[in-house]
């Protein structure tokens, strides 16, 4: 029998926050985003190329099957940065970006709970995880942070959907506010999808999972959109939908909405 969740508002219900029994961490004018100690940054590079990533693929390959399509659609991207645009049903979707990108640093933003793992607190920062900040000042930095990366030919990954419905075979709404990044920087776009397969073996495990690239959005394309943040979501949007019923992304979680009684 398949799992169901119900959910209230397709735009803020999160069920990894269900059951937390402390606040996140709050991110503010204190965090710093760009470390200058060249053993922080030694470190960072060793677990990120040596430890994390080449783990995070064995595990997403061996144990969920992970299928990549479209790779090729990232060659001309070889010296550029950009950002990817993927949906959040998975806890891998974070290590996903870094995958698909490799070899390629990847960057992932990520809320303040992302920055409290219960083992080794401290190495999400050094796997690449960006906190989102709360005030003015650290808004500033952070956005410095993402668009030097960018500039330095690095990939920032962006989960617009925001909070995570584990194994959702659909993909939901979300607002265009995440797209301001690549349009202030002028930088290229390119959506990613993440679908489930079921497995033909023991098909009530969790399912296998493949992750689909599309042609990246270059800055040329939305320069006489009225609204270059809303052209941007659109095309990533209806990409994203279009590829979730194309590869009839299966449902291992059941969804649905609460109907009040009236």
């Amino acid at each position: 029998m398949k799992k169901t969740l119900y959910y209230a508002d397709e735009l803020n219900d999160d069920f990894e926050e269900a059951g937390r029994s402390h606040p996140p961490r709050v991110i503010d004018n204190n965090y710093v985003y760009d470390r200058k100690n060249p053993l922080w940054r030694a470190l960072s590079f060793f677990l990120y190329y040596f430890v994390a990533a080449p783990l995070m693929f064995l595990f997403a390959k061996v144990v969920f099957g992970l299928k990549i399509k479209g790779r090729e659609n990232l060659r001309d991207l070889r010296t550029s940065g950009f950002y990817i645009y993927v949906n959040h049903t998975h806890w891998l979707d974070a290590a996903l970006p870094a995958i698909v990108a490799w070899p390629r640093r990847t960057f992932v933003v990520c809320g303040p709970r992302a920055m409290d793992p219960p083992l080794l607190p401290g190495v999400v920062p050094m796997l690449g995880g960006v906190p989102l900040n709360i005030t003015p000042a650290g808004k500033i930095r952070f956005r410095a942070f993402l668009e030097k990366q960018i500039r330095r030919g690095r990939v920032v990954a962006i989960m617009p959907e925001a909070h995570v419905w584990p194994y959702y075979n659909k993909i939901r709404k979300f607002s265009e506010r995440s797209f301001t990044y690549p349009v202030r920087q002028n930088a290229p776009v390119v959506g990613c999808v993440v679908t489930y397969r079921r497995r033909k073996l023991f098909p009530n495990l969790r399912p296998l999972m493949t992750i689909t690239i599309d042609q990246p959005i270059y800055p040329s394309e939305w320069a006489n959109a009225p609204d270059p943040k809303m052209f941007l979501r659109n095309r990533t949007l209806n990409f994203m939908r279009r590829t979730a019923r194309a590869e009839q992304s299966y449902a291992h979680v059941k969804y649905l909405k609460y109907r009040r009684r009236s």
